[in-house]
């Protein structure tokens, strides 16, 4: 996953998850300040919603393989 992909999951998450908010807007003034993948971190990391990003992170990459296997066995289909 490129870095830009990361990137657009915690942007995701800042705008549709978080119910908060003031802290969605930390959470977006992170993202768009220097070194953001450590400031979401550092957010996150002391949050109530650090369970709630692991799950929404981790569902996010589930889809994201699931997509690139699709890719894959479509590419060895059209092979054969």
């Amino acid at each position: 996953m490129e870095p830009h992909e990361s990137f657009k999951i915690m942007e995701s998450f800042a705008e549709n998850e978080v119910g908060d908010k003031r802290f969605r807007a930390k959470l977006i003034t992170a993202l768009s300040d220097s070194n953001p993948f450590r400031h979401f971190k550092t957010i996150i990391d002391n949050s109530n919603y650090r369970q709630e990003w692991f799950a929404f992170k981790d569902q996010w990459y589930l889809e994201y393989v699931k997509q690139e296997l699709v890719g894959i066995i479509g590419g060895m289909r059209v092979m054969k």
